[in-house]
């Protein structure tokens, strides 16, 4: 008998060792994740933002999916339209419009954790074959900036992460905001990250994969945004390779060379939708692409020709009620190219279901948008109409440039 209770007082571990065994295993998490988040090489990724929104008491439902190349260049994040690789560090929240979008969130956290070291961490044990850890930041350390129509705080956070048994390898960050102002428009705002091991360029980098943001008004209307990334890969800027010269008897091609024009106030441009836009499958982001079906004519001067390739985007998607807002703003034909902005005054062919929107009638309340909600002041050039399914592949419309 007294040899069992020897065995079993032996079993019970010392408190103090526990607590300094945890004390290393974190450490060696921090390094890990401190070592893969520094050796991450410029890369950039396509974000799908999924954005839903539930009215108080009310039922979720899908607002938009957005599009967007974000990139990581020396420790910026850029943002680009997808195709486009016209990277900048104008925020998302200014090139998107309207609505919920985080911007940079993500990487605040990790940095914050692992490499700033701010705050206060805690073990809180086995979960299956993940170890998790608790930790909370204060607003003096966290650099947390969450913005609301014109309302606008740096707040704490709170939150957890799940590392790899095994490996160490960071899996998984929630975090939630604390320290809100009572006067602050919010009373909840939280994010999820699923991080993953990503093959870019010659190496294994640790990334998000996924992330899931959330907030809560005072009134108590939910907005909820998902992001998936994918086709990651690794940034490398404009470069010239040379060959050495051509040989004496091949001629070498004249430098190809493009001028900029410019498009004044008051012109009409009659464009040809040259593939269809549909409700069901478009995102905000997608390109969309016209060309000109008569010259362009300032008076009795012609800016462009027939055929002149119209470019834009979409960037509004709206399915209850069903909208759509379309943006053209560039020019290109032959050696000449302009960058324009124009409003959409009418369809001049029968599009199925198409109605025009009144921007002037519509209106805008904090950040939330609704079926009859919209804030022209953030998305110029942007013109919004109802539809029934979409507007068709050779449907006519005429722009007046601004």
């Amino acid at each position: 008998m007294r040899a069992v209770v020897l065995l079993a007082f032996l079993a019970v571990q010392n408190p103090v060792d526990v607590a300094w065994e945890n004390t290393v295993r974190l450490a060696h998490v921090k390094n890990k994740v401190a070592v893969a988040l520094a050796s991450q090489p410029d890369y950039v990724c396509l974000a799908s933002f999924d954005r839903f929104y539930t009215p108080a008491g009310g039922v979720e439902r899908r607002m938009d999916t957005i599009r967007v190349e974000v990139a990581y260049v020396g420790g910026k994040e850029l943002h680009s339209w997808p195709g486009e690789n016209n990277f900048s560090e104008t925020p998302l929240t200014r090139m998107i419009g309207v609505g919920m979008v985080g911007d940079g969130d993500f990487a605040v956290h990790a940095h914050n954790v692992f490499v700033a070291g701010g705050g206060v961490v805690r073990y809180a044990g086995e979960e299956g074959k993940l170890l998790r850890w608790n930790y909370t930041i204060s607003a003096f350390q966290s650099g947390w900036t969450i913005s609301r129509g014109t309302a606008r705080q740096t707040v704490g956070s709170a939150g957890s992460f799940w590392v790899d048994a095994t490996t160490l390898a960071l899996v998984r960050m929630d975090n939630r905001a604390t320290d809100f102002f009572s006067s602050f428009p919010l009373q909840a705002a939280d994010s999820r990250v699923d991080y993953g091991t990503v093959h870019i360029g010659e190496q294994d980098v640790l990334m998000p994969v996924r992330g899931e943001m959330k907030t809560v008004a005072l009134d108590g209307t939910e907005n909820r945004n998902v992001t998936e990334y994918s086709s990651c890969r690794q940034y490398v800027g404009k470069s010239t390779i040379s060959f050495g010269e051509l040989p004496a008897t091949v001629p070498a091609a004249p430098p190809v060379t493009t001028e900029r024009i410019t498009v004044p106030p008051g012109l009409s441009l009659k464009i040809r939708l040259e593939r269809a836009v549909e409700l069901a499958t478009s995102k905000v982001g997608d390109a969309v692409e016209g060309s000109l079906i008569a010259p362009l004519r300032d008076g009795s001067r012609e800016i462009a020709p027939k055929g002149a390739i119209v470019r834009g985007r979409v960037r509004l998607v709206n399915h209850d009620p069903a909208e759509i807002g379309l943006l053209f703003d560039e020019l290109e034909f032959p050696g000449h190219a302009a960058h324009f902005a124009a409003r959409l005054q009418r369809f001049d062919s029968d599009v199925p279901g198409v109605q025009m929107t009144m921007i002037s009638s519509r209106k805008y309340e904090g950040q939330v948008m609704t079926g009859t909600q919209i804030m022209p002041s953030k998305m110029p050039g942007v013109s919004v109409f109802f539809v029934k399914s979409g507007v068709p592949k050779g449907a006519l419309m005429t722009w007046v440039t601004e």
